[in-house]
């Protein structure tokens, strides 16, 4: 287990490639960690559970945990043999076997994914989205529809309703089934926009976890961010954590959403986390 209080704050230029490979075997470790534990964790022990115990368990949920299960699993060996079988993963094993590698007793005693990312953040502070810095906030109604619409051009698939024609905001959106509500904080001196549940619907679970992670979450000054924020939950119900590789941890999905410092202008991207892997 990496020791936060033992992770060096910077690293140096020099250390860069070497620290990125060590996040790429970091990565591939836990790949393999997660894969041993597919069949006998996640996949034969709940079959025998249900077998042992047919009266109190629901064959449906039996059903979609499996059918869950077995998806995300092939989703991850299949990303395990692009990364096995990746040219730099060739160069390092070729520069390992042919080297004088000591092995030691705890090769992940810091998070180098983790160290990646900060490293990253020291060379672009500022993350530019649609042409809006993650500081700033469009002022009039014309930038606000203007957001929208570009959002609605970049994902013709998401159902998107401006709730009044005459003005842009608050609108209505529905991602991954469930129905969200985006608009302008009413606070006075406040700059940002809230996510809450669609208006006269049932209070749902997963949906109120999602409001309380962008509610936590920085970027709610910038509505073409707080919009792609929202874009990225679609696959919620089957993407696994980017740091521990898990779908379901401690019985909860990674809600947590954090945009990754190396996106861009064309293409906005966001790390997918459990709260307590962030």
């Amino acid at each position: 287990m990496p020791d936060a209080d033992n992770m060096p704050e910077t690293t140096d230029p020099e250390d860069r490639e070497i620290v990125e490979t060590l996040a790429k075997l970091q990565s591939m470790f836990n790949q393999i960690t997660t894969l041993r534990t597919l069949l006998p964790e996640k996949l034969i022990n709940p079959t025998r559970f249900a077998l042992e115990n047919p009266l109190g368990y629901d064959p449906e949920k039996l059903a979609d945990y499996l059918q869950d299960a077995a998806h995300v699993g092939s989703q991850d060996l299949v990303r395990f043999k692009k990364d096995w079988h990746s040219e730099d993963v060739r160069h390092l094993w070729h520069a390992v076997n042919t080297g004088d590698a000591p092995q030691g007793e705890d090769a992940w005693s810091v998070d180098y994914g983790d160290l990646v990312i900060r490293a990253r953040n020291q060379t672009s502070q500022s993350v530019i989205v649609n042409g809006l810095t993650s500081g700033q906030q469009p002022q009039t109604d014309a930038d606000l529809a203007k957001a929208t619409s570009d959002f609605r051009a970049k994902h013709p698939d998401i159902k998107i309703d401006v709730t009044d024609e005459a003005h842009p905001l608050p609108l209505n959106i529905s991602i991954a089934q469930l129905d969200f509500r985006v608009e302008q904080n009413q606070t006075p001196g406040a700059t940002d926009f809230t996510v809450t549940g669609k208006h006269n619907t049932e209070p749902f679970a997963l949906r109120d976890g999602i409001v309380d992670a962008i509610r936590r979450s920085e970027g709610r000054s910038n509505l073409p961010v707080v919009l792609e924020m929202l874009a990225a939950y679609r696959d919620v119900k089957t993407r696994p954590c980017d740091k521990c590789n898990k779908l379901v941890k401690n019985l909860q999905l990674p809600l947590v959403r954090r945009l990754k410092p190396e996106s861009s202008n064309e293409e906005v991207e966001f790390l997918a986390l459990h709260e307590e892997c962030t």
